[in-house]
């Protein structure tokens, strides 16, 4: 087993976290002693959603009864045509009256900035659900030998998530 740091460590704070990892997709992530996890969909359920998995406060958040989403998202997403990240994202925007092959669907978004994560550039995003219109953040890390994206998700509400999200997010590894 080796592990590829795909971010910044940030010891000082996640020291007492717990390590979620999956070895089939290929990754492990910190997240904070008081969160919890679900594993939405370990099998796909579409085309496109590989792998679903939401970390939350188990204190604030209930899976299908809460109206507020204090919660990060993970998905392990395929990308067989190998886009870049702009072109994913322009890829998913749905236009009224034109069905899209896609379980993601954005009404906007906008590509905030690039970052380099332990050498593979990452894409920070910000998009509107067409679904729902929820706003969300977001993370994408190209897997292009694999044809997949990581993709590690927040909604905008509430704001004091953001902190914990790039936290959360400067601690995932690639395991191979």
């Amino acid at each position: 087993l080796t592990v590829a740091p795909i971010a910044t460590s940030t010891l000082v704070f996640t020291q007492t976290w717990k390590i979620y990892e999956n070895r089939e997709h290929g990754f492990r992530i910190k997240y904070p002693p008081h969160f919890t996890y679900f594993v939405i969909n370990d099998k796909p359920t579409s085309p496109e959603i590989l792998y679903d998995v939401i970390f939350y406060d188990g204190a604030k958040y209930q899976p299908g009864v809460s109206r507020e989403f204090p919660l990060i998202v993970l998905n392990v997403l395929a990308n067989p045509e190998r886009l870049s990240m702009d072109a994913w994202a322009k890829a998913h925007v749905y236009t009224l009256g034109t069905p899209l092959p896609y379980s993601l669907q954005f009404e906007s978004y906008q590509i905030v900035r690039t970052l380099n994560i332990g050498g593979i550039q990452a894409t920070r995003l910000n998009a509107v659900s067409a679904a729902n219109g929820f706003r969300g953040h977001s993370v994408l890390i190209p897997l292009p030998n694999e044809a997949k994206i990581i993709g590690l998700f927040y909604f905008i509400d509430p704001p004091t998530i953001e902190p914990l999200f790039e936290v959360m997010a400067s601690t995932l590894e690639r395991v191979r």
